[in-house]
């Protein structure tokens, strides 16, 4: 046993120091498109629905933007009185890409034709609805007058100032005036978000066709048809978001300025006053498309009857539906977040030991959030690259939204992987991942061994800014393991035979919780409730296996070392607990009043097992 553990241990050690040289790809230039500083403004977002108006659900789905629909946290809410841009053309047309053949213009050239996308017709659809001229209307409070002030832009500026900012301001001239000039260049960073919904199906709707398919699948067959088990209800759907940048440039600013400016007592001038009024009306602010990303769309919960898996009170069918919108934009906004760093969040390290960051719920951080920490840095010819220092995970996240004044609190995040954190120097952008691992291993030096499965989903990323703990998992695993035992006379009066080899099926579910240490290590205990089972036939010819099967209780240790970030060979203990014999043939049951280990001899106990996990 201490031989066994002490194996453990060097292995550990060995491969930290093999693996862990490099875990956070040091030396070597970030390819990812990071940004090059610490450098964050909170972008301002526009959600309009895109309507084909004769589709399943459109009411509802215009119902709630027009009354419910909710701008995210980390976003400045630029909502407009438009909610909703109506297209004529169907899904098919919308989407259809046209143009780019090559034909003869009336001089006789060959000129190419315009490529015509979804993104043109979008683009278009916003134009004529005027909402990006809708959009610079809030932005400069534009009242029933049609004149303009600085309120809301001034507003924003001091809501978006940081501590640092705060500092700076105070020590200057203009004092906080400093930080209400600085809203304006949160102009060039307004979005309008266009959100197509698709393929809404009410869970009842989506049991009907599995059910369907399955009774013509077993009529094909000739076999038994057996309902779908009915667990859930609610929406279930998909979202296509189409991502616009609203352009407004030094030369767009110019002309703001110049030509469509009103205010109080300016022009003073009645009809340059009305001249600027319908300039603005007639004004279309350019548009630059950013991303068209697709996700998925659902408003669920478990049916009453599904014991601890059921919410204590069951949500309404508007409640969900609202829920099936708010999970579309999100998960959306999710994809668009790891290939467009306009929208992660990026904020300096200001303290170690913890590691320490001045962002927090207005930042729309929550609990076990990925961050990577970057550093700037010049190669040898002097060219800026972005070299990836380290991984953090946010373990206490503050509540901001109401921290003006520059005396914001500080989130508090703990190290995964890398190498040592400096503050000031470092800064940490916004990773996202999917909170999911993957676990494969073999187990030696113990009776349940062979190989084994696990997939973790990380349950504290749902905790939004909660006081709970980090990296808590839940996981389904199983394993498979070919072994010998003489089931054939033991306990069952049979005749005496050799040992034969027989496959043990196991699955199982738990939790667990990580525990991070030296940076690059971690250590987790875990707890499951397992089902083992195990068939043989006496003979070939025996139409019914004898089935073997037991609960078990599964606990352990598993210690970690990083090879990188996302990827750690572990070594774990584990220690089996069985319960006792069942066993069936067909359809009859024996009572065998026997321990598993003791029908399969010693079947329980400790088990070492090594293998790699990957997380993503």
């Amino acid at each position: 046993m201490k031989k066994n553990l002490l194996f453990i241990f060097l292995n550990c050690i060995a491969v930290y120091q093999v693996f862990t040289q490099d875990v956070t790809s040091s030396g070597k230039k970030v390819k990812e498109n990071y940004a090059t500083s610490a450098e964050y403004s909170r972008n301002a977002l526009t959600l309009v629905l895109l309507d084909f108006n004769n589709e399943s659900f459109s009411t509802e789905l215009k119902d709630i933007f027009n009354k419910e629909v909710k701008v995210p946290d980390k976003f400045d809410d630029n909502l407009v009185s438009t909610r909703f841009i109506r297209t004529n053309l169907n899904r098919d047309l919308l989407y259809k890409t046209e143009g780019g053949k090559t034909v003869k213009n009336k001089d006789g050239i060959d000129t190419k034709e315009p490529i015509i996308t979804s993104t043109n017709r979008i683009k278009n659809l916003i134009t004529d609805n005027k909402i990006s001229n809708q959009v610079i209307a809030k932005w400069f409070n534009r009242n029933s007058d049609g004149e303009f002030n600085y309120n809301l832009i001034q507003e924003r500026g001091i809501y978006n100032a940081k501590d640092a900012d705060f500092k700076t301001a105070n020590s200057s001239k203009l004092g906080i005036k400093e930080l209400q000039n600085a809203g304006e260049k949160l102009l060039q960073k307004s979005y309008i978000m266009v959100c197509d919904y698709s393929g809404i199906r009410t869970m009842e709707e989506i049991y009907n066709a599995k059910d369907e398919a399955n009774r013509k699948a077993a009529a094909n067959t000739n076999t038994e048809f057996k309902p779908i088990k009915r667990t859930q209800n609610g929406y279930s759907g998909s979202i296509i978001v189409h991502l616009f940048k609203i352009v407004f440039n030094d030369s767009i600013s110019s002309i703001f300025s110049n030509e469509l400016w009103v205010a109080d007592k300016f022009p003073e001038n009645k009809d340059e006053k009305n001249l600027r009024i319908n300039n603005f009306n007639n004004f279309n602010f350019p548009l630059f498309p950013i991303k068209t990303v697709t996700a998925e769309s659902e408003g669920l919960q478990y049916n009453a009857d599904q014991g601890i898996m059921a919410p204590s009170v069951q949500l309404s069918k508007q409640e969900l539906f609202l829920l099936l919108v708010d999970n579309g934009i999100n998960n959306a906004l999710e994809e668009v977040e790891k290939t467009y760093s306009e929208f992660r969040v990026k904020a300096p390290i200001v303290s170690v030991k913890p590691v320490g960051i001045k962002i927090g719920t207005k930042e729309g951080l929550k609990l076990d959030k990925r961050y990577f920490v970057l550093e700037k840095r010049e190669d040898n010819q002097n060219k800026l690259y972005i070299k990836r220092i380290a991984v953090i995970r946010s373990k206490k996240v503050i509540d901001n939204r109401a921290s003006i004044g520059g005396k914001t609190d500080t989130s508090l995040f703990y190290q995964t992987a890398g190498r040592k954190i400096i503050k000031d120097v470092m800064y940490a952008e916004q990773a996202n991942d999917l909170g999911i691992g993957i676990v494969v291993g073999y187990a030696v030096g113990g009776e349940i061994g062979g190989l084994s499965g696990r997939v973790e989903y990380n349950i504290s990323q749902l905790m939004g800014s909660a006081k709970v703990p980090t990296a808590i998992r839940t996981f389904v695993e199983g394993g498979i393991e070919f072994k010998d035992y003489n089931v054939e006379s033991n306990l069952l009066g049979l005749a005496e035979s050799e040992n034969v080899v027989h496959g043990f099926i196991r699955l199982g579910a738990g939790f667990e919780k990580d525990f991070y240490f030296f940076r690059n290590y971690h250590f987790c205990p875990y707890v499951a409730y397992d089902y083992e089972m195990m068939q043989f036939r006496l003979t070939k010819d025996d139409p019914d296996p004898y089935s073997f099967h037991t609960f078990m209780l599964h606990t352990g240790v598993r210690f970690g070392a990083n090879i990188t970030h996302s990827i750690q060979f572990i070594t774990s203990v584990n220690y089996f607990l069985p319960g006792n014999v069942s066993l069936s043939k067909g359809d009859q049951k024996f009572s065998i009043d026997a321990k598993w280990s003791d029908f399969f001899k010693d079947r329980k106990g400790l088990s070492y097992e090594f293998g790699l996990r990957f997380q993503f």
